[in-house]
């Protein structure tokens, strides 16, 4: 990035800059949290038999 933008692009820069703090701070940490479903969830569900997805339904 640049050290000292042109007027015309520091609100830019700027809006990028609030833009991965806000990423950073908000969105990120949950990547942990949604890995860790991908890796261990299926087994819980893949523990149905196929019928078992269907009970209770005509």
């Amino acid at each position: 990035m640049l050290e000292n933008p042109l007027p015309e692009y520091r609100a830019f820069y700027q809006a990028k800059i609030k833009t991965a703090r806000f990423y950073i701070q908000r969105i990120l940490p949950r990547a942990s949290g949604h890995a860790t479903c991908v890796v261990n969830g299926a087994y819980s569900m893949m523990a149905l038999e196929v019928e078992e997805f269907f009970l209770g339904q005509k």
